[in-house]
């Protein structure tokens, strides 16, 4: 019927008669019985074991619903985080970056690891401030740092200028050198109007008053003993010590650490210098402002008294004790000074309280005049030689005039014979002119 397809169909018709061939096998009764009694059993099984734990309190489907919700928080917080990270104050993100970061501290058991970085989010505040002093951006903030430079109004913390004004709430001794908030308004022009600067952290040195498991008292000051303050060890009452303390907006100081503190022994030595007393007693002299004790072992020379000039060599206690060791006055009487008087000859004579000076003078001058008296010949001889010197310049004086007019003369000569020339030049010209024309 289908001649074309008898290659495809013969396989399937063959297997088809085959198939007819065959008979259904016979199961037995006695295995089918066997085999759905092990079925049955198995399925009962399956059924008495519980899928979850909580599967007899009803619970599977609502420990899967709140882990589901909980993943898909953490999940949305974790790519908030990472898109808040390069925010700024004043941006919609800024506060997920700041919650972050709070977080991470106090997930943070060792001290040192959370104080480091409590200074990378410090300088990352500082960073933040920059960016929007450079965005010309006006926007509030807050940060903390070392204080650079204070002159007047102008403040220098972290390499940020800081402007106050009577305004400007400070909290604290701040000092150059101290670790200080500062909260603020960014101004376009470049620098920070400050609301509020308040030392944070500082170095206190005193004795230890009092000593408990919460509370330390040291140099009248009351400090808070956490978990995390650093102590060391065989402190007792009466110690001296060296106290690093945090201050917090609640008004607590909180000790992070607290150190032995013994000043270093200073050897005995000797300084000199030149000042001015001030004033005397009986046991010290004042000088320069300082007070010098005196001893047994002082030395004093000259006039001293206050108003003078001395020169002192002190000796230096071990506990600072200032000793002068020789006090030498350096003013001496003043004596009158010497008056000048210029003689005829241009020299000055110095005039004494006897007047010896001026009698000397006399005499000279006097012999001046004798010696004139006694000279007047030789007077009159000078003023002749004066004439004759005078007659002779005259008439070298003639002598250089005529001199003068024979080189005129000599002058106009040679301007005569110049014309001779060109006369001469003219009558040759003309001539050579006829035979031109001849």
């Amino acid at each position: 019927m289908f001649p074309h397809l008898s290659s495809e169909l013969e396989p399937l018709l063959t297997t088809a008669a085959l198939a007819g061939q065959m008979r259904p096998a016979r199961v037995p009764a006695r295995a089918a019985h066997r085999s759905r009694a092990l079925f049955l059993k198995k399925a009962r099984d399956l059924e008495q074991r519980p899928i979850f734990p909580f599967a007899s309190w009803g619970l599977p489907r609502l420990a899967m619903a709140a882990f589901s919700l909980l993943l898909v928080i953490f999940l949305s917080l974790n790519g908030l985080v990472v898109a808040s990270a390069k925010t700024l104050p004043g941006d919609a993100l800024y506060a997920v970056k700041r919650a972050a970061e709070t977080v991470r501290l106090q997930l943070v058991s060792n001290t040192e690891i959370k104080h480091r970085m409590e200074n990378d989010y410090n300088l990352r505040r500082a960073t933040e401030v920059k960016q929007l002093l450079v965005l010309q951006r006006i926007e509030h903030v807050s940060f903390e740092g070392r204080v650079d430079q204070i002159q007047d109004h102008r403040w220098i913390v972290e390499g940020i200028l800081i402007k106050t004004n009577e305004k400007t709430h400070q909290i604290g001794h701040i000092q150059p050198g101290d670790f200080i908030e500062v909260e603020g308004l960014t101004n376009p022009s470049g620098w920070i109007d400050a609301d509020e600067l308040h030392q944070r952290y500082f170095n206190l040195v005193g004795v230890i008053q009092s000593m408990n498991r919460t509370t330390w008292v040291v140099g009248d000051v009351n400090l808070v003993i956490q978990k995390d303050t650093q102590l060391d060890p065989g402190l007792q009452i009466g110690d001296q010590a060296l106290v690093l303390v945090y201050s917090s907006d609640d008004g607590k100081f909180y000790a992070r650490a607290i150190l032995s503190h013994k000043p270093v022994p200073i050897q005995p030595f000797q300084i000199q210098f030149t000042g001015l007393i001030e004033g005397i007693d009986g046991q010290a002299i004042i000088i320069n402002g300082k007070r010098v004790e005196i001893d047994g072992r002082t030395v004093l020379e000259g006039a001293l008294m206050p108003g003078a000039q001395a020169e002192v060599v002190l000796l230096v206690a071990q506990d600072g004790t200032l000793t002068a060791l020789s006090v030498r006055a350096l003013d001496q009487p003043l004596e009158p000074a010497p008056v000048t008087n210029p003689d005829p000859s241009g020299k000055p004579n110095e005039i004494g309280d006897d007047g010896q000076a001026e009698k000397e003078t006399g005499e000279v001058l006097d012999d001046d005049q004798d010696n004139r008296q006694d000279d007047g010949g030789s007077g009159d001889d000078i003023d002749d030689d004066d004439k004759d010197d005078s007659g002779e310049d005259e008439n070298d004086g003639d002598e250089d005039d005529d001199d003068h007019e024979d080189d005129d003369d000599e002058d106009d000569d040679h301007d005569d014979d110049d014309h001779d020339d060109d006369d001469h030049d003219d009558d040759k010209k003309d001539e050579d002119d006829e035979e031109k024309d001849d």
